[in-house]
């Protein structure tokens, strides 16, 4: 195991063996970055690019996201902003920059909703 510290920076790493074949190893390597109070957190404009294609079509990935974005929301400050664009075979804006002021619009949307079934739809070209 090592551990790496910068001002700014935290990094951990550590290496084992691999279960399913001795001649691999396994590396698990995690990163901390500063931790800022949430009062001095400075405005985001957060830009979400979501992989909507049928292989994430499994509730354990999509569904998982969609939970993961609401709490995410919930969690935007009043002047942050979120946009989110998909791709599965092309890419589509699906929810341009709102605010977070806009919190229950943004959760209710129906391109935010849709977007968890833009993969049903799309084909390859």
């Amino acid at each position: 195991m090592f551990t790496t510290h910068s001002p700014f920076i935290t990094i951990t790493g550590q290496i084992s063996s691999c279960p399913w074949n001795v001649e691999h190893k396994l590396v698990r390597i995690g990163i901390q970055g500063q931790d800022i109070p949430e009062r001095e957190l400075p405005n985001s404009n957060f830009v979400f690019l979501i992989n909507v294609s049928g292989s994430m079509g499994d509730e354990d990935k999509l569904g998982l996201l969609k939970a993961g974005m609401h709490r995410f929301v919930d969690q935007m400050s009043p002047e942050d902003f979120l946009s989110i664009v998909v791709y599965a075979g092309r890419t589509e804006v699906h929810f341009t920059s709102t605010s977070g002021n806009c919190r229950s619009t943004i959760r209710v949307s129906k391109s935010v909703q849709s977007m968890f079934i833009f993969s049903s739809g799309v084909t390859e070209e």
